[in-house]
């Protein structure tokens, strides 16, 4: 007897197939909420260490102003104070320093006047020629300074509201001694207030951020944008003068101002030649906003793609229900977008800058490398190199032009002469690695002092290099070894290498060491 067939099912592969969608799509959803998660992240910290490298240099720049500002005081300070020295305190003596006084002052725009006064305070001579006979300035903390103090050093004292002008000053003075040493009087320049307010105007900053000039005991000079309200504060139990400044003279620090409790992101610098520090904070809150406002663009982005996925899972599954000729469909689908991930991973094999191979290319091949090298017992060797002093070659012609000179680096390495099983790949930023098949140390060392040469060949101009050639360089750190196992002698080389490298650098750049065992 003949038994009739069962009913036809639906094949199990179908549902199997549905669940391993589904599986698949919760975890790309997974996937990019992570992802995302974690660029946001990133990115966060990113944009934290660039405005702590912004503040940093806004301050170096504030500082060399200042010191710029003050030294042409200084030098003027100094050539009056020779000069009074050698002259008499009688009024026809007076007449022509006057006179010289005036002339500087014109020169020195953040200057309102200069003033020479006596032992006693007496206005004995000014800039404008018209000395005050009863002006006392003996009740001055400047001249109270000189008069207990023996430097005849410049001296850079609190703010003060001018006398003769009504406007806010920094006293910037010298003692002024007789033949025997003993006290004289006091040469003064007013520093105007305005003229630092004035150039710290001429920055872009939000409502929050400040810029500020303080003493180095924490008097503030002025403050962006408290003005009258921080002038000769004392700021000395900030956390920028206990701590930051304690332990180093320039430098980033982030805490809560104790004038207004906001949290700012600081960067400050102390001046080398003067006691006086500039500080540049921005607003930690406001930075969280644009970070903020930035990541938003960015989750929506998210949202909408992990919604796009989960239509097509649901177009998917359904097709799946539709039998077995829909499945061979997406089967097919399936290896298409394999063979497009497949041409992807190889494209991703490519540094898209040189054309060289990249990070990820040249650590797969140094696997492979070390295995083979280990299985016939032959030498197998490793050079790293790193383009000198190339932060000051991007900040003296952009990050273009470093580009480009990445380039004619790339070029370099990948038209090396006689070196065709080599595998040349961009390490990152500006260092590249060169994987050396059957190679001993001596020969990979003769490689690496030839691409020296051939960089230094080129003639890319480098006006900010510290080496006296004036052009692009290259430093190249040679390891060469027989494998004993692939793992550890992979973080072998490298770590070899990489100490070669550190070598060639200390030892004045432009030049290839080698490191043994």
């Amino acid at each position: 007897m003949v038994s009739q067939p069962e009913p036809a099912k639906e094949p199990a592969v179908n549902s199997s197939l549905q669940l391993m969608i589904m599986l698949l799509i919760i975890c790309i959803v997974l996937a990019i909420l992570g992802l995302n998660a974690w660029s946001m992240l990133a990115s966060y910290q990113r944009d934290i260490r660039e405005t702590e490298e912004n503040a940093t240099n806004l301050a170096l720049s504030l500082s060399r102003q200042a010191e710029d500002t003050f030294l042409q005081v200084d030098i003027t300070l100094r050539d009056l104070a020779e000069r009074i020295e050698n002259s008499s305190d009688d009024p026809a003596s007076l007449v022509p320093l006057q006179e010289i006084m005036k002339t500087k002052n014109e020169n020195l725009p953040q200057v309102l006047g200069i003033f020479f006064y006596g032992n006693t305070g007496k206005w004995l001579a000014t800039s404008s020629g018209e000395a005050n006979p009863t002006g006392d300035n003996s009740d001055r903390a400047y001249f109270r300074y000189h008069q207990t103090h023996d430097t005849v050093e410049m001296h850079i004292d609190n703010v003060v509201k001018s006398r003769s002008t009504g406007q806010f000053i920094i006293p910037v003075s010298r003692r002024i001694n007789n033949a025997d040493g003993s006290f004289r009087g006091v040469l003064l320049a007013t520093v105007a207030v305005d003229y630092f307010k004035q150039y710290y105007g001429y920055f872009s900053l939000s409502q929050n951020d400040v810029l500020s000039l303080l003493i180095a005991d924490g008097h503030v000079l002025y403050g962006r944008p408290y003005m009258d309200r921080v002038m000769g504060k004392d700021m000395s139990v900030s956390p920028l003068f206990k701590r930051y400044l304690a332990d180093s003279t320039f430098g980033t620090a982030t805490f809560i101002s104790a004038l207004d409790g906001i949290e700012r992101i600081y960067g400050y610098a102390r001046l080398k030649r003067y006691p006086l520090v500039v500080a540049a904070g921005y607003d930690k809150a406001d930075r969280i906003k644009q970070w903020r406002n930035d990541s938003i663009g960015h989750a929506i982005g998210s949202l909408m793609l992990i919604m796009i996925i989960c239509a097509l899972g649901y177009v998917i599954i359904r097709q799946v229900r539709e039998g077995m000729v829909t499945q061979y469909e997406l089967v097919k689908v399936r290896n298409q977008l394999m063979q497009l991930n497949s041409n992807l991973e190889m494209m991703a094999m490519i540094d898209g800058l040189t054309g060289l191979s990249n990070r990820r290319f040249f650590d797969l091949s140094l696997d492979e490398h070390l295995r083979q090298a280990f299985m016939h017992k032959r030498p197998l060797a490793l050079i790293l190199l790193d383009v000198d002093y190339f932060k000051n070659y991007n900040d003296r012609y952009g990050h273009v032009a470093g580009d480009i000179c990445l380039q004619n680096v790339g070029d370099i390495l990948r038209h090396l002469p006689g070196r065709k099983n080599d595998v040349v790949a961009r390490y990152g930023g500006e260092e590249f690695a060169i994987i050396l098949p059957d190679t001993d140390i001596h020969t990979a060392l003769t490689v690496a002092e030839n691409i020296v040469h051939l960089v230094r060949q080129r003639r890319i101009p480098h006006e900010s290099s510290q080496l006296p050639s004036g052009v692009v360089t290259i430093s190249a750190g040679v390891f060469a070894a027989i494998p004993t196992t692939a793992d550890e002698d992979k973080r072998h080389m490298i770590a070899h290498a990489d100490k070669a490298l550190y070598l060639a650098k200390s030892s004045g750049r432009d030049c290839a060491k080698i490191s043994q065992i």
